[in-house]
């Protein structure tokens, strides 16, 4: 059962295998830690990864940002500057 993978992990934090109910495995490496061990408020739902390995990606993101892509699409007309006739 899945309670049983869940006994095993170890918080990396505290070594503790304790309170699984609220431990959270990193989605990069797998590794355990308790919410209040990797100072989040509760269990995401979503994906979650320790500080380890979100440092490790934002440093493989090494991409310019997308507003730069954003601002350079579309006309250069924007609101008007010169004098308006009518």
């Amino acid at each position: 059962s899945s309670d049983d993978e869940h006994a095993e992990t170890k918080c990396e934090v505290c070594g503790s295998g304790d309170n699984d109910e609220y431990m959270v495995l990193c989605d990069g490496c797998d590794h355990g830690y308790h919410t209040w061990c990797a100072g989040i408020a509760a269990v995401p739902e979503d994906d979650w990864f320790c500080k380890a390995c979100a440092k490790s990606a934002e440093s493989d993101r090494r991409l310019p940002p997308t507003d730069s892509k954003v601002t350079q699409t579309g006309p250069q007309t924007g609101p008007q500057t010169g004098p308006q006739t009518g």
